[in-house]
């Protein structure tokens, strides 16, 4: 349901047939007060709109901040999952690769398989510097 169905629903002081989740909900209950206030007289037109504004404004907010937890949600689930298959196969089947597919799935990347002297000084001539830099493989 959209913003706008919510708002008309409020206006009329009829509650949604569906259920709402909530900052819609929110939105609704906050849009029927305001309505209720400037029609029983407590707030002007003019009230009712800047309050309005601010109702819309945190609506927006709790809607983006309902999406960033969604999708945190997703993201560790996801991790989750991938950590306990990579886990799974491990304990099934011990071996160098599993264990680097398990290590990968609880930290998001691969082992480093060396870090040679001649790695670091091949880096040092090509950059001039004593650190590899990031991406470069070693």
């Amino acid at each position: 349901m959209t913003a706008e169905e919510i708002i008309k629903l409020a206006a009329k002081g009829k509650l949604p047939e569906e259920a709402l989740p909530c900052p819609e909900r929110c939105l609704f209950f906050a849009m029927r007060d305001l309505y209720r206030q400037n029609k029983s007289g407590e707030i002007s037109k003019e009230e009712g709109r800047s309050q309005k504004q601010k109702v819309m404004n945190q609506f927006r907010h709790d809607c983006e901040q309902l999406d960033y937890s969604k999708t945190i949600f997703s993201f560790h689930a996801n991790m989750w999952k991938a950590i306990e298959l990579a886990g799974s196969r491990y304990m099934k089947e011990p071996s160098i690769e599993h264990a680097d597919e398990f290590v990968k799935a609880v930290y998001g990347v691969g082992r480093i398989k060396s870090l040679r002297k001649a790695d670091i000084e091949e880096n040092e001539n090509q950059n001039g510097e004593n650190a590899v830099q990031c991406g470069d493989s070693v």
